[in-house]
């Protein structure tokens, strides 16, 4: 039987317009390294994101049979930028996974 407090489960994702095969790469050419990609915040590395590069971060939050995803695009302008935290942005509104 179902409880009333079922874990919200979550999983990131990247995509690069920028990239010729629409992967996330790092500065140094290799995969951007994405850490704990299933809690509902994603810190990311400076150094790790390339310079004049696309990212767009997706973010699918699901509870038993319901989903949501919300995304947001980063354009990196330089290399020295501050750590990187994107956080859900579903947080402070309400989750309805049945809306639209």
């Amino acid at each position: 039987q179902a409880t009333a407090y079922q874990t919200l489960n979550y999983s990131w994702s990247c995509e690069s317009p920028t990239s010729s095969d629409n992967i996330c790469y790092s500065e140094d050419g290799e995969d951007l390294k994405m850490g704990k990609y299933q809690e509902s915040k994603l810190t990311l590395e400076p150094a790790d994101m390339a310079k004049d590069t696309t990212y767009v971060f997706g973010l699918t939050v699901s509870k038993d049979v319901r989903t949501k995803s919300t995304s947001i695009q980063i354009k990196v302008l330089d290399t020295g930028i501050p750590k990187v935290e994107v956080i859900n942005p579903l947080v402070g509104g309400s989750l309805n996974p049945n809306a639209d």
